[in-house]
């Protein structure tokens, strides 16, 4: 049987122990990159929201490299093959003398932001930042002066030089200024240039300058004095230059189109190669170029890459991943084995502390919220099927690892007859006696190792999300709305705590019988030093912003706290928490740990990060299946089938299909004339469930139509209503 397998092991051999966070899933990650750098024949470095990823096949893979910090990244620039330059926010300098594969970290002595870096030569370098401030180094990036340019306080965005003496600086807003002497002196020649809202500069002598801007290229021939427009697109911003000779080179402008030049930016040729607003995210058009020559090149945007081939007028976007459904949570069930568990009946699992990954699904089907292992062998995993007709509670248990499941709970009731109901929470204090929360309050509760499971009531109808026991009496689960209960024999009776917040919580967990936490939405979390007694509001460093979803900690003193684009660790048993920014901002959902070396964090789109800092781990080898990942195969599914259901239909319709290729499919609703009433598309890779909403769909008798690039099945649908 063939399984998707995700490989980081080039990423552990090449992370320090101490690193940031490495991405395994999916590979290059789904970001915001800014900048990019052509280093060497096919070798490429790109960046964006403190992410540095490096590719050596032209884009086909890339590779995540080490660098120590986390401030957000601005732009790239390689000297040679083997020095390279990173600037970002609060003065950030990074400098790699090994082709991009690490970085150090550079003391500038300033904490302005770094906008553009230029280096004439291996020694004499520029750096363009807030406030008319140009750094200069003549070292190699050990040590910058500052070089001002006088009475100006606009963000200089640009810097370039001809040579050692020669250079200009530009700022959004349209500010130009010049240096005939290395810096040290600079000549404003325009304070406010027409054509302002300037994105990037390129010399072609020290005279001949292009820039790319608001209201497309222009060109000067006299140091910047005078400017001509070259090309002038009525709704583009132009965006980012490379050229690959004197003559030869490329702009990239901000709806995705890139025009070219073989005559050194005086005339410019639409390629018409990708579609309008490739790459964007609603206003933000953001991105960058870079090529190795007149043929090939990469483009990076928002949330992906993508090849350049301009010879045959084609684009290409390769993703490794092991799966694009959310991943809910995840546990470890021994020191190197994991499992996590998420929505489409998603089952992931690791036998190789977290560095390589296979996916399955589950059977039952459902949307999976959590997971709990009793030992490496048992574990039950909850959320909600769809049976009979109906949306319900489900637990399901495994016996023998994960490599197989059954279900030992399906409940359903008006309140929990809808697919975005479930059990969300999952823990088990001993071998025997376990306890599940979820929507409408209800709690679960088993005393035979999950064979069996009964209600009790809670004494509240909210969404409890998280529950967890600090011996087989002692519990407490949280939800929406603050709500916090607990209960002191063993989940027979449960009362409700006051919390100092009306935010919802989605993790609760203890460090001992006395000390607890719970994730708040609202940017915080609440305390308690006395078994549940009182909670205390903790404010957590940053803007109130983010939303926590899960916290574990590895011993009394460390723990972990995520949730959207962050993660706070603490060394004090959670006296304090420092904020540590997530590379790629990532949005969490589940964490887990083990040993105190490793730390699995997961979340929405397939996201998988793993963070390790115990001795250097060895490479893997041929039995951990380090093929490329090529197709995904499940379990006693047959491919290219889809399944529609409820049949007569209500308000929506599921439709389940199970896909060996990736592959577009678009979904049809004729009504008894033939006229079409409905249309939509889905990209479909592995087992995929969608939903239809058909309120406005009239009473009677349809044809539903699913077409893929392979078949196509006709369903007789009713909607009774």
């Amino acid at each position: 049987m063939k399984k998707l397998i995700l490989i980081a092991a080039i990423l552990c051999h090449i992370l320090p122990a101490n690193a940031q966070w490495q991405w395994i899933n999916p590979m290059p990650p789904e970001t915001h990159y800014k900048s990019v750098a052509h280093v060497t024949e096919q070798t490429y470095v790109t960046m964006g929201e403190s992410l540095i990823l490096k590719t050596q096949d032209g884009g086909r893979s890339w590779m995540q490299t080490a660098h120590p910090s986390v401030t957000n990244l601005n732009k790239v620039l390689f000297l040679n093959t083997e020095t390279g330059f990173v600037v970002g926010d609060d003065g950030l300098l990074l400098k790699s003398s090994d082709g991009g594969n690490s970085w150090q970290e550079m003391n500038t002595g300033t904490e302005s932001t770094f906008w553009d870096i230029f280096f004439v030569n291996e020694q004499l370098g520029f750096i363009a930042a807030n406030g008319g401030r140009v750094f200069k180094t003549t070292d190699g990036g050990e040590n910058w002066s500052l070089q001002e340019v006088p009475d100006v306080w606009q963000h200089l965005r640009l810097i370039k030089f001809f040579d050692e003496n020669t250079g200009y600086v530009a700022s959004m807003h349209g500010l130009f200024a010049k240096t005939t002497n290395g810096g040290e002196d600079w000549e404003v020649i325009e304070e406010e240039l027409s054509f302002y809202y300037i994105n990037d500069m390129h010399l072609i002598d020290a005279q001949t300058i292009l820039l790319a801007s608001y209201g497309g290229i222009f060109k000067s021939s006299d140091g910047g004095v005078n400017w001509e427009e070259k090309l002038a697109p009525d709704d583009e911003e132009m965006a980012n230059f490379s050229f690959v000779s004197e003559t030869t080179g490329y702009v990239l402008g901000h709806l995705s189109r890139i025009y070219k030049t073989v005559d050194g930016g005086e005339s410019w040729t639409n390629t018409n190669l990708l579609p309008d607003y490739f790459l964007c995210h609603l206003s933000s058009c953001e991105k960058a170029i870079a090529f190795e020559n007149e043929n090939h090149g990469i483009l990076v945007g928002f949330e992906n890459i993508t090849q350049l081939d301009m010879q045959s007028n084609t684009y290409n976007s390769h993703t490794q991943s092991i799966t694009t459904h959310d991943i809910k949570g995840a546990v470890f069930i021994n020191d190197t084995t994991i499992v996590a568990v998420g929505n489409n009946s998603l089952l992931a699992r690791s036998n190789t502390n977290g560095r390589t990954w296979t996916v399955q699904t589950f059977n039952p089907p459902g949307q999976y919220e959590g997971v709990h292992f009793i030992d490496e062998n048992t574990g039950f995993a909850v959320g909600n099927s769809y049976s009979e007709e109906n949306w319900g509670h489900r637990i399901v248990k495994t016996d023998d690892g994960g490599n197989s499941w059954r279900s030992v709970l399906f409940s359903t009731s008006e309140e929990s007859n809808n697919f975005r109901e479930r059990l969300r929470g999952i823990h088990f204090p001993n071998a025997n006696t376990g306890y599940a929360v979820g929507s409408g309050g209800v709690i679960y509760k088993t005393t035979n190792g999950g064979e069996d499971w009964v209600s009790k009531e809670s004494g509240v109808s909210v969404q409890l999300n998280s529950v967890f026991f600090t011996d087989a009496n002692t519990g407490y689960a949280c939800g929406s709305s603050g709500t916090i209960v607990q209960t002191k024999n063993g989940g027979d009776t449960w009362t409700i705590a006051n919390t100092p917040t009306t935010d919802g919580m989605f993790a609760i967990s203890f460090i001992n019988n006395s000390i607890g936490f719970a994730a708040v939405r609202g940017w915080g979390m609440v305390k308690t030093i006395n078994a549940g007694e009182n909670w205390i509001w903790i404010s957590l460093p940053g803007s109130p912003n983010r939303i926590m979803r899960d916290m574990v900690f590895i011993s009394e003193q460390v723990g972990y706290l995520a949730g959207s684009d962050y993660m706070f660790t603490t060394h004090d048993g959670g006296e304090s928490w420092e904020l540590n920014p997530l590379p790629g901002s990532p949005s969490i959902s589940g964490l887990a740990a083990r040993n105190g070396n490793t730390v699995v964090a997961v979340g929405f789109n397939g996201t998988i990060l793993r963070k390790y800092t115990g001795p250097e781990e060895t490479p893997l080898d041929e039995d951990d299946d380090q093929e490329p990942p090529t197709s995904i195969e499940f379990l006693n599914r047959d491919v290219n089938t889809f399944r529609v259901y409820p049949n007569p239909f209500d308000n929506h319709i599921i439709i389940k299909g199970r896909f060996e290729h990736s592959s577009t499919v678009t979904v049809y609703i004729y009504d008894i004339h033939g006229r079409l009433i409905y249309q939509t598309e889905h990209n479909t890779f592995g087992e995929e469930t969608f939903y239809i909403n058909t309120q406005s769909i009239s009473n009677g008798i349809y044809l539903l139509r699913l077409t893929n690039n392979q078949n196509t099945q006709n369903f007789k649908i009713i909607k009774n209503k």
